[in-house]
């Protein structure tokens, strides 16, 4: 039989107590590690469902517990393999949904073209539905 343990503060002999919802809030509610070098797949991730190669620059991420809506936040990072450094390298997430959220990736580099970079890294901070 499963049990339930409901508890508004978490305490510790020798390190004082915690608050839940501070835990239950400042806990990710999804992160992914994307290899987008090749063949685009997930390395390592928490309640992600799918990943999807739109097209050149633009991957999706799908969730398996949907978001309570779409004011999350979305801190996350990339990596390009340049190793002279000569470009900058960005990934903006947009088009945020309750069921998954849309990665837009590329370089700045000469002829400023979008295009896929090798890893993507992601987190949501927000509330499940």
């Amino acid at each position: 039989m499963a049990g339930k343990i409901i508890a508004d503060q978490i305490e510790h002999s020798t390190a004082g107590s915690l608050d839940t919802q501070y835990v239950v809030n400042g806990s990710a509610k999804w992160w992914v590690n994307a290899d987008n070098s090749g063949t685009t797949e997930v390395q390592g991730s928490f309640n992600n469902s799918s990943i999807t190669d739109d097209a050149s620059a633009q991957t999706s991420f799908s969730y398996t517990s949907n978001m309570n809506d779409a004011l999350y936040s979305v801190p996350h990072g990339g990596h390009y393999g340049d190793t002279n450094r000569s470009s900058m390298y960005f990934s903006v997430f947009n088009n945020l949904t309750t069921s998954g959220v849309k990665c837009n990736t590329g370089t700045y580099s000469t002829g400023n073209l979008a295009s896929d970079i090798d890893l993507i890294y992601a987190a949501v901070f927000g509330d499940l539905a």
